[in-house]
């Protein structure tokens, strides 16, 4: 990058703001241990950039070796937050279950934030992120 390039990127705004909505994800504790019937926590936190309230839920999805619930059967789960001012934050937990068939390895999983419009019905924005648990 030369020095016209960084004079010219002065003054621009960063890529995140510029969207309505914004997440960050991470892991309590940092990974999982494999073959044992244990859970960590999957912070997801929303930041609604948009000029209005917003009224937002959250998805978010896991492989087949693990699950949402204590038995390992719920593959995914969605949590409806409610209305987020314009500005604000929301922190949602998610729980992830490992259990004896979870072996040392990085499992992909999925987080979707979708923006409603009236009511849950009626979906106005969506972002998607991808994001890796470890397990050894």
């Amino acid at each position: 990058m030369g020095i016209l390039d960084k004079i010219k990127n002065i003054g621009k705004k960063d890529e995140n703001s510029s969207k309505p909505i914004t997440m960050t994800t991470q892991f309590k504790p940092y990974r999982l241990n494999a073959y044992k019937n244990e859970s960590i926590d999957l912070v997801v936190v929303v930041k609604n950039n948009d000029s209005k309230a917003n009224l937002i839920s959250i998805m978010a999805k896991c492989p087949n070796n693990l699950g949402f619930g204590s038995t390992g059967i719920n593959k995914t789960e969605q949590k409806r937050i409610g209305e987020v001012p314009s500005g604000g934050e929301r922190t949602v937990i998610f729980k992830v279950h490992g259990n004896s068939n979870t072996g040392p390895n990085e499992y992909p999983m999925g987080v979707l934030v979708y923006s409603h419009f009236r009511d849950y019905d009626h979906v106005e924005n969506a972002v998607r992120k991808m994001i890796t648990l470890r397990a050894v």
